[in-house]
Formats: structure tokens, C-alpha cells, sequence
């Protein structure tokens, strides 16, 4: 039997010779035991007195708590997503659907911006910044193509229709 401060095992029999003592695997007290909880596995006594706990040495942090750097903490990455790239993507979007020379030519303008922040190292998103250049300039030529298109026809006069109001 153990005193009262020491571990128990709890598979035990309360002489301490029951199913949890297996002859064949080492104890806590044997090398290469397995330690129960609560018991002392090694390395220096707790209470040794050559360990100081009140002051640290210089430059170390006490223990459980984070270094601190300089600036805050950073999340995922120190650089910042550069919004002009989402603005690149979303106004060349828009410029398939509304007025493209007010939508997908600002769309370039940022999306350039865009693509020498990340160029700078200022953003991380630069596949977004090219996504927005692309979309932005095609929009861009798809509507300049339109728009000769609709030139042409109205010089040569196939955009003209003629209205028979005379059909009663």
C-alpha cells in the first residue's frame, strides 16, 4: 500500500499485486517505464535551489509568454492586400454589362497600380492584380471592336431601316 501523497494505480488490487502489475512490462520505478501521472520523470528535482525563479537573465522572455516584435502582430503575412487589384477585377466585371469607358479603363489604371505594389513588395495579391488588368483590357477591346463595328454599319448604311407607315 501507498502513502497517501504518493500515485495509485488504479487498475491495482489494494494489495498491489493485481491485474494492473504485468510481469513482463517495465513499472515507472524501471528504465523505460511509462511514469503514472503526477510523478516525477527526471531531469533536475523541482524545488532545486540552482534554478533561479524570481529574476530572468537578461533578453529572455519568462516563460509562457510570446515574444514581442516590433510593429504588432501580423496575422498570416506582414504585407497588406492591395485593394486596387480587387477594384481592377470588379470594374472590368462591370465594364462587360455598364458604360465600359468608365468601368474597365479605370480597371487597367488600377490594375496597373496594382501590379507595381506587388512589384514593390507593398501587396500579395498579384495574381488578383492580374486578373483585373486582363479582364479590364479585354473588356476594353471587345467594346472597341463593338463600337467600330456599329461605325461601319451605320456608314455603309445597313443600320438604316425604312418604316412603311403607309401599309393601310
Amino acid at each position: 500500500m501507498s502513502t497517501p501523497n504518493q500515485p495509485q494505480d488504479p487498475y491495482s488490487a489494494p494489495d498491489g499485486q493485481g491485474a494492473g502489475d504485468q510481469s513482463g512490462t517495465p513499472s515507472a520505478g524501471q528504465p523505460g517505464g511509462i511514469p503514472q501521472y503526477g510523478q516525477y520523470t527526471g531531469g533536475q528535482p523541482a524545488g532545486d535551489p540552482g534554478q533561479g525563479y524570481g529574476q530572468q537573465p537578461y533578453g529572455q522572455q519568462p516563460y509562457g509568454q510570446p515574444a514581442a516584435y516590433p510593429g504588432g502582430a501580423g496575422g498570416y503575412g506582414s504585407v497588406a492586400k492591395n485593394n486596387l487589384a480587387v477594384w481592377s477585377l470588379v470594374l472590368g466585371i462591370v465594364g462587360f454589362f455598364v458604360c465600359w469607358l468608365f468601368t474597365s479603363v479605370p480597371g487597367i489604371i488600377l490594375g496597373s497600380k496594382a501590379k507595381q505594389a506587388v512589384a514593390r513588395g507593398e501587396a500579395n495579391n498579384g495574381s488578383l492584380a492580374n486578373a483585373g488588368y486582363i479582364v479590364s483590357w479585354v473588356v476594353t477591346i471587345l467594346n472597341l471592336l463593338w463600337l467600330v463595328v456599329v461605325i461601319i454599319l451605320a456608314v455603309t448604311g445597313s443600320l438604316a431601316t425604312t418604316f412603311d407607315f403607309d401599309t393601310y
